[in-house]
């Protein structure tokens, strides 16, 4: 098989300010893994957006929550109870 991006999307954090702060400045991967990480289990969500496989095994070992549900998801980080990682669109 051979694959080639048709697409790129410029992935966001998303997340309360006592969380993630207030800074539009580009937060790097190993900050993130310091964060409480919220993942979705299935569908569209940072697993299928992310190409490194090291990567990804390290944001799902320390996630603090998985849940099934995109509006479990939105409550939980309205709850202040973590942040996630998606697209703009997305979120």
């Amino acid at each position: 098989l051979k694959t080639q991006a048709v697409l790129e999307e410029q992935m966001v954090l998303v997340g309360t300010r006592a969380i993630i702060g207030d800074s539009d400045a580009p937060v790097r991967f190993a900050d993130i893994l310091d964060l409480p990480m919220i993942l979705l289990r299935q569908g569209i969500s940072a697993r299928a957006l992310m190409d490194d496989t090291n990567l990804l095994k390290k944001l799902e070992g320390r996630a603090k929550l998985q849940m099934n549900s995109v509006h479990a998801i939105g409550a939980s980080l309205a709850a202040g109870l973590g942040c996630a990682i998606g697209t703009k669109l997305f979120m």
